[in-house]
């Protein structure tokens, strides 16, 4: 670095004393010395970077988000207690009134000072963008290996159109956790480290965060993207509410994360995302209201035409009525087995509640029509349903079978 410092000396006295004999020679030498110097420095700065990153155990990673989880609703502030006191350990205690949690250490603090020493020359000496490539190159390679080890991977914008609903399901129920665990703690790690060792360069700072994470970040919401814009979205109604809260809780944290010009865009993504979200749990909640309200309307048509047997009304008025009843049900269950409630205990919940409010009154109603019968004009056809087959039918009701 000494080396670069006097070059740089060499080349700025010349450039102000261009009068002096031999002076343009001399500058290009100067400069060509100092391309090599900075060649070298290049490979220093890559080779630094590399052996003293630290791949962060997942276990380490896991903790640390389990800590944030247990006051989600209440995340205040997220600081890097590691970066701010180098003698600092990750697994310093949280102070359980304000929730600091302790970001994982991404590099040996002892690089700190050097890495940015290396970088304000490259820098300086107008090799910006050198140095911004290998520093995006070797920490952008590093996230991604420690999110993979996490189990954030293959997060292609297809993959629940491909998967099989139970391999879909799992990667979309993890996604919440992932999304956290990235921008809470690695991504906030790695603006941290930006922060060091970019500090009092900007709007470096900013560009090298952002060309470090954007990769992860696009990945993470084109997952979630991907599940909105799914024809399979229905399955997973109740895990996009998931997606949906995980995004909404950390929105503050992300919007202080990327609010600088440079970064502004990955917010304005997420947000965007979070609305598709918000939208796609509207559409589907909107189809489960029309489901309940079948389920009322059946109900209501069995009172009312139980009450009309009751009532000694004509026999041909209580065979449009169940001619009406059988037509209700095989329209809600073609509707309703498209659309899945992938939770069983939620699913079986919802099931029960649906027996529970049509069969009996069907049943009775059943009972009193048959009473009246008259077997001469084969009045036995209208009856398409007996009871337990009508429970079987409704049992298989949000399973999301496709026949």
């Amino acid at each position: 670095m000494i080396c670069v410092d006097k070059l740089q000396e060499v080349i700025d006295f010349f450039k102000d004393n261009c009068w002096l004999k031999d002076s343009a020679e001399t500058l290009h030498n100067a400069e060509n010395l100092q391309k090599k110097a900075v060649a070298k420095l290049e490979d220093v700065f890559r080779h630094t970077l590399t052996e003293n990153s630290n791949i962060v155990d997942p276990s380490q990673l896991l903790k640390l988000l389990s800590q944030i989880s247990e006051s989600s609703a209440e995340i205040q502030k997220i600081v890097s207690i590691s970066c701010a006191n180098l003698e600092a350990k990750p697994e310093e205690e949280c102070d359980t009134k304000t929730k600091i949690i302790t970001l994982p250490n991404l590099i040996s603090p002892a690089s700190f000072f050097y890495l940015h020493e290396v970088a304000k020359r490259m820098i300086f000496s107008g090799y910006t963008e050198e140095c911004l490539r290998v520093y995006r190159e070797v920490r952008s390679s590093i996230l991604e290996h420690m999110l993979q080890k996490v189990g954030i991977q293959n997060l292609q914008k297809d993959g629940t159109q491909k998967d099989s609903l139970d391999s879909a399901d799992v990667r979309v129920s993890e996604w919440p956790k992932h999304l956290q665990l990235s921008i809470l703690l690695l991504f906030a790690g790695e603006q941290k480290l930006c922060d060091r060792i970019f500090d009092h360069l900007d709007p470096h700072r900013s560009r090298c965060f952002v060309s470090v994470v954007e990769t992860s970040m696009c990945a993470l919401l084109n997952f979630a993207e991907a599940v909105t814009a799914s024809k399979r979205h229905s399955e997973f109604f109740f895990r996009i509410l998931d997606m949906y809260n995980a995004m909404d809780v950390i929105l503050p944290e992300v919007k202080n994360m990327f609010q600088e010009k440079e970064s502004v865009k990955l917010y304005q993504r997420y947000d965007s995302t979070l609305h598709m979200l918000a939208q796609t749990s509207l559409q589907t909640f909107h189809t489960l209201e029309q489901t309940v309200l079948q389920i009322l309307n059946v109900h209501e048509l069995m009172n009312e035409s139980r009450q009309m047997v009751g009532t000694g009304l004509s026999r041909s008025l209580l065979k449009e009525r169940l001619k009406l009843f059988n037509r209700t049900v095989d329209e809600l269950y073609r509707k309703q087995m498209q659309w899945t409630v992938h939770d069983p205990q939620l699913r079986k919940a919802l099931q029960k509640a649906v027996v529970e409010s049509v069969v009996p009154t069907y049943g009775l109603f059943l009972k009193r029509f048959s009473e009246g019968l008259d077997r001469r004009k084969n009045d036995q056809k209208y009856i398409k349903y007996n009871v337990e087959e009508l429970v079987h039918l409704l049992k298989e009701l949000f399973e999301g079978k496709t026949s």
